[in-house]
Parts: C-alpha cells; structure tokens; sequence
C-alpha cells in the first residue's frame, strides 16, 4: 500500500509537466513504493499528443502513471444540480453547460480516488517545480489523517513565504496556523489547493463528489468554497521552508483569468518536440513566495539556449 498519491494535471504543456516531473523524481524522496503518481493529462491537437507521447518515452520513473483525458466525453450528473449552490454555479457560468468542450476531469479524477490504496492525495499542477529534497514521511501524513476532514499538510508554505500569521506555532517538528482566521495576505487562508497540499483520500472523495467542477481551476475554487461553507479543512501544516513553488508561464484553461506572462504555448510545444527542456532561473535561496519572481525561463537543448524574458 502506497501512503501518498500524487495527482498531477496537465493541459497541452509537456514541456512544463517535465519539468516538474524531474524535479519530482530529483527530489521527492520516499521509502520504495510508498508514493505513486498518476499524470491527468489532455492535448487539443495531434502536436500537443505527441509531446505527452515524447515525454512518456522519456520519464524513467516507474512510480509515475499517465492517464488521458478526453474531450466532450463529460456529462453532467443531473443530482448535483439538486444542490442549490451546484446548480447557481451551473447557471451563472458557461463553461460548466458546454459539455462538447469539456474533459472527463471529474469522472476520472474521482475514479482514481476511489481505486487508490492510498491514504493520503496531493495535487499539483504542471507549472510547479519542487526545489529541493523532500522525504515524505508517515509523521507527516499521521498529522492529515488524524483529523481528515480539518487538517492539511502544505508543500508550498513555510516560515520563509512572507505575511505568515502571527498565530502560526511550532507543532511536532512542524509548524500550524488556522486557514480561517482573517490575514492580509490571502495565501495563508485558502483552505483548498491543487498547489502542493495533501489531504486525507477518502474524506476528499466523499467531500467532493458533491460538488459540480469540470476542470482543475473550478475544482480548486469550487471546492475552496464548499470548505468554507462547510466549515472543512480549517488546520494547515507545514515544513519550516516551502519546497514548492509555481511559475505562470501562461494559460490553458478559459474558465478563470489568472496572471500569467502568456508565453505561447504552441511555441514552448514545437520547441519541446525539437528536443529543448525548459528551465525557471530564479533566486532560489531567496524564496519569499509560492510564485517567486522570475529572472528569465531558458529553451536548452546539447546546442542552443534561447532566453525567453
């Protein structure tokens, strides 16, 4: 039985997802074959196909799975709309009514759940990268599953993310603080992320299947929002220093605005199928947010290197 689940979502950006991926197989430590990683991907097009069909080919890492989405194959569960606050999501935003333009996410994310022998899930996105060596311990998800429906473990906060609250303590090796209480900086009160927080399995199955998302940026806000009405996920914990980090090189999904340096992506995809990697220069002994400034983003390959900032 694997202790820890790693679900990792991707959209038509291979050359990001590997970037991570390295990172992960670098850095995330773990006694043999106690955490598995399953990639729940897309592409819209054949060239996007073939970088995930490169990268595949590539990772070397056999904890890590790929699981294909595929588009207009999801159909909404008509009992959720039997939710009042489902079914006001339903009708105020488009996206959730266009069934041709939307994945299978919630189906086969919910699948994985339920078929993992692991007690524990954390979710990532592919424009993340984990900075350095991590040890996934049973210490650290013993603190998860003691209060499963109230207690998080953060990969991404730590003392060194500034406005950390002033109630943050010491804890076992670790350090707490509470997502409900009221602070200047938001990043300390989101009680649900797909950025490098781990949560009990089967609660987070149970807590979601309720709840009306069709892509990673409505799970991740429709589900805050349901924890904070429900009064769920409140405790958060975290190392000393956050060992992940986030870069909005651009963006993939429509649902949501977010800031991001629109680097396009078609690009980024021919240069990849070309044979470059990409690589985040940034201070990385000076990380003081979750998305640190960056200095430049670099196309490499055994020839060229292309500065793209």
């Amino acid at each position: 039985m694997s202790m820890l689940l790693i679900a990792i979502f991707s959209l038509n950006r291979a050359i990001l997802l590997e970037a991570l991926l390295n990172s992960v197989t670098k850095n995330l430590l773990s006694d043999d074959g106690l955490v598995s990683i399953k990639v729940l991907y897309g592409s819209t097009d054949e060239k996007f196909e073939e970088g995930y069909h490169i990268l595949k080919v590539k990772i070397k890492d056999n904890r890590i799975e790929f699981i294909r989405k595929e588009l207009g194959k999801y159909q909404t569960d008509l009992s959720l709309l039997l939710r009042p606050r489902n079914f006001w999501y339903y009708l105020k935003y488009p996206f959730f009514r266009v069934t041709a333009k939307i994945y299978n996410f919630k189906e086969l994310l919910e699948k994985m759940l339920k078929e993992s022998n692991s007690s524990c899930v954390s979710f990532f996105t592919d424009d993340s990268l984990i900075l350095e060596k991590i040890k996934i311990t049973p210490e650290i998800l013993s603190l998860v599953n003691a209060d499963p429906e109230q207690n998080s473990f953060s990969l991404r906060h730590g003392l060194n993310i500034r406005n950390n609250p002033s109630s943050i303590k010491s804890y076992k090796g670790f350090y707490s603080w509470k997502f409900d209480e009221l602070y200047n900086d938001s990043h300390w009160s989101y009680r649900f992320s797909i950025d490098g927080h781990i949560y009990n399995t089967k609660f987070i199955l149970s807590f979601i299947k309720r709840i009306l998302y069709v892509n990673p940026n409505s799970f991740e806000g429709v589900v805050c929002q349901y924890a904070k009405i429900k009064n769920k996920l409140s405790q958060g914990y975290c190392l000393s220093n956050s060992v992940l980090a986030g870069f909005e090189v651009n963006r993939v999904q429509t649902a949501f605005a977010n800031n991001n340096l629109d680097i396009d992506n078609a690009m980024l995809n021919d240069f990849f199928l070309k044979g470059f990697q990409l690589n985040y220069i940034f201070d990385k002994e000076n990380v003081k947010d979750f998305r640190p400034k960056l200095i430049n983003i670099q196309l490499s390959s055994p020839s060229e290197t292309i500065n793209l900032l």
